[in-house]
C-alpha cells in the first residue's frame, strides 16, 4: 500500500510539472503574440493606428511596446494636416483621434504615471476639440512627468499651439515647462527655435528668462542669434 501511494504521489507531481511547463510556454507564446501582434497591422504607423480596435486590450504588454504603440498615435495626429492624410478617406481620418485617445486612457487607467499616454491623450482631444479633456490630460501630463524633457518639449509645443484654449492649470504647467526647458541644453534649442518662429511666444518666454540667471539669460540669447541667423541665411 504504502508502494502504490508513494507510486501515486509521484505521478501526481510529475503531471503537475508537465502542466506547469506547458502553462508557462503557453503564457510565454502568448505574450510574444501580444508584442508582436502591433508591428502586423500595418507598415506606417497610420496604417496601424487605423488596424487598431475599440476593444480594451491593450496593444501590448511592455512598457517599450505600449510606447511604440503612442508613437505611432503622435506620428499619425502629426500627419493628420500631410499631404497623404489629405487623400485618404474622410472615414479614415475621423478614426484615428478616437481610436488614439481610447489607447491613451485604457494605458494611463492601467499606469497613471505615464505621462506620455497622458500626453497623447491631449494631443487627440486637441484634434477632437475636447478643450476640458485636453487641459485636464495636458495637466495630468505634467504631473506624472514634471522632469522628462522629452516630454517637456511636445507638451510645450502642443500648449503653445493651443494656447487661448488652455485654463489656468496648463498655463502654470505650461510655464513649469518652459522654465525647465531653459535652462536644459536640447530643450533651450527647441524654445530659441520657437521663439524666433513664433512672435505670441517671445513676451511670454521673455518673461520667464529674464528672472533666471545671467548666464542662462546669455545663453539663450545666443540659441535666438544662432537660430535668427540660420532662419535668415536660408
Amino acid at each position: 500500500m504504502q508502494q502504490i501511494r508513494q507510486d501515486l504521489s509521484r505521478t501526481v507531481i510529475f503531471a503537475s510539472a508537465c502542466l506547469l511547463g506547458l502553462v508557462t510556454a503557453g503564457t510565454g507564446a502568448w505574450a510574444m503574440y501580444r508584442e508582436m501582434r502591433p508591428q502586423e497591422l500595418g507598415i506606417s504607423s497610420l496604417d496601424r493606428v487605423l488596424a487598431m480596435t475599440e476593444a480594451a486590450e491593450l496593444p501590448a504588454l511592455s512598457i517599450m511596446s505600449q510606447n511604440n504603440a503612442l508613437l505611432d498615435c503622435t506620428t499619425a495626429l502629426d500627419a493628420m494636416q500631410s499631404l497623404a492624410m489629405m487623400y485618404s478617406t474622410v472615414e479614415a481620418r475621423a478614426e484615428v483621434a478616437p481610436k488614439c485617445l481610447a489607447m491613451a486612457d485604457r494605458l494611463v487607467a492601467q499606469s497613471p504615471s505615464n505621462a506620455y499616454a497622458w500626453y497623447v491623450g491631449a494631443q487627440a482631444s486637441a484634434m477632437l476639440e475636447d478643450w476640458d479633456g485636453f487641459n485636464r490630460r495636458l495637466a495630468m501630463s505634467w504631473r506624472a512627468g514634471p522632469t522628462e524633457q522629452w516630454i517637456g518639449e511636445l507638451r510645450v509645443a502642443l500648449a503653445e499651439d493651443n494656447y487661448d484654449r488652455l485654463d489656468a492649470q496648463t498655463i502654470a504647467a505650461n510655464e513649469a515647462d518652459l522654465h525647465m526647458l531653459v535652462l536644459s541644453l536640447h530643450g533651450i534649442r527647441a524654445i530659441a527655435a520657437r521663439y524666433v518662429a513664433d512672435p505670441g511666444f517671445r513676451e511670454r518666454i521673455t518673461a520667464i528668462v529674464e528672472i533666471m540667471p545671467a548666464e542662462s539669460q546669455q545663453r539663450f540669447v545666443a540659441n535666438v542669434r544662432r537660430f535668427a541667423n540660420g532662419r535668415a541665411r536660408s
